[in-house]
């Protein structure tokens, strides 16, 4: 619970740092509320549009995705087998972050 705390307070943290290079420009962040964070998590890779141009920012988050914004801040190195997680299959583009979360504690789950 500890470690999982840490995670989200240096994620916060992060996501206050100033930035002052450009980011990736979607088509529909234009107005958002959340444009200058959206451009700033965009800039230093954090976050990632999808591959017609938009970000969806009024779409809810998934698991996969939050977590894969927490290990792109980390950048961990070391993997974790999901061999026993029946809901993850190696071609989903998680399966890789997720391993990586697993194996640093960030996370933990029902593996069946």
């Amino acid at each position: 619970m500890k470690k999982s705390l840490l995670i989200l307070a240096i994620a916060l943290v992060v996501c206050m740092v100033p930035l002052t290079v450009h980011a990736a420009e979607f088509t529909d962040v234009e107005g958002h509320w959340a444009k200058e964070y959206i451009d700033r998590w965009s800039n230093e890779k954090v976050v990632n549009g999808y591959q017609d141009g938009t970000f969806k920012p009024n779409n809810n988050i998934t698991r996969a995705e939050f977590i894969a914004m927490i290990m792109r801040i980390f950048e961990p190195i070391q993997k974790a087998d999901l061999s026993k997680y029946e809901d993850v299959t190696s071609s989903a583009w998680y399966y890789d972050t997720l391993s990586k979360a697993v194996a640093m504690g960030a996370i933990k789950g029902d593996r069946s």
